[in-house]
């Protein structure tokens, strides 16, 4: 399995689902300027912001751990 993930494209992929990025550097909804949080409950920097799952609104953060929880929780067959 390859991730990909070009940086360059973060602020357009969360105004794509209507957030923004704090001041702070924090991810958050526009509309109710509520923080956005990993299904651990955990903030999401900009810097850590490593993209949405597909057909959700379930956001990812950039370090390995995270991306091992998902993947093993989120296993998917060659098709």
């Amino acid at each position: 399995m390859k991730i990909i993930f070009d940086k360059s494209l973060a602020p357009a992929i969360l105004n794509a689902f209507g957030k923004a990025v704090s001041e702070e550097g924090l991810i958050f909804d526009k509309s109710t300027k509520k923080l956005i949080f990993t299904p651990e409950g955990e903030e999401i920097h900009k810097e850590e912001f490593a993209g949405i799952i597909p057909g959700s609104e379930i956001y990812l953060k950039s370090d390995i751990v995270s991306l091992i929880k998902y993947v093993e929780n989120n296993p998917h067959k060659d098709k």
